[in-house]
């Protein structure tokens, strides 16, 4: 049985952090732990005195810090419901890239994840997959169009194609999409495919992408960082959710 305090601080955070499962509940309290023994759990004390107070403004995420460069952006995309945690995990795993299917997943959460009706389009997309909704809304926008007849899940974005995938949602929508910023100003720009130029144009433009570096690595994998730089700046460009 938990102890008191222990209980309190678990519905405290439930309270800061509604979309936490009990998992990244459990691994907050941990991750915030002040040993009041030896170092590391002991059977006098267990894991510690957990101290929440930062997070009290801050993430439910065991691996995101306050200094860390995207910090305020997660903060922002997790606010506005665009982005959650790994899985189960508590962790936001801001290193690892981001995937087609999570992709879909995203641009459906920010359109309002409104009411599909559910078919089968894509032979690597089934109906009980997290992402079958959003696979087929993004189909029917055309904000994605799938990969040689397969959505493509499971595998890595490029950076160039991520910038794509947001311009194609913002026509989609309406928003202005006249902004257009130089490749050239950027030492691999050239390296940008002919198919997503226009929207790199437009990413660079509108402040999307390539804030101060000299690189835009437009054949690189987008990261969940980036990709949560990329959406914070993207929805408040155009002053949504």
């Amino acid at each position: 049985m938990a102890a008191p305090h222990i209980t309190a601080i678990a519905a405290m955070l439930k309270l800061l952090y509604p979309d936490a499962s009990p998992v990244q509940v459990e691994a907050l309290i941990k991750s915030c732990a002040k040993d009041l023994g030896d170092e590391g759990r002991d059977d006098i004390y267990g894991m510690g005195f957990p101290l929440v107070s930062h997070l009290i403004t801050g993430l439910p995420f065991g691996d995101i810090h306050e200094s860390d460069w995207f910090y305020d952006m997660v903060l922002d995309v997790y606010k506005k419901g665009c982005m959650t945690g790994k899985g189960d995990t508590g962790y936001f795993d801001s290193m690892s890239y981001l995937v087609r299917q999570d992709a879909a997943l995203l641009l459906y959460r920010m359109a309002g994840s409104p009411a599909v009706l559910y078919r089968d389009i894509y032979p690597d997309v089934s109906v009980d997959d997290y992402f079958a909704n959003a696979a087929v809304w993004a189909y029917d926008s055309g904000v994605m169009t799938g990969n040689s007849g397969k959505l493509g899940a499971w595998s890595n974005i490029y950076r160039q194609d991520f910038a794509l995938i947001l311009f194609r949602y913002a026509n989609y929508m309406g928003y202005d999409t006249s902004a257009r910023g130089d490749l050239s100003d950027y030492a691999d720009g050239a390296l940008t495919s002919e198919y997503a130029w226009e929207a790199m144009e437009w990413a660079v433009g509108a402040g999307i992408l390539g804030q101060s570096v000299e690189n835009l690595n437009p054949l690189g994998y987008v990261n969940r960082a980036e990709t949560a730089a990329m959406i914070s700046r993207f929805t408040n460009l155009y002053g949504i959710m």
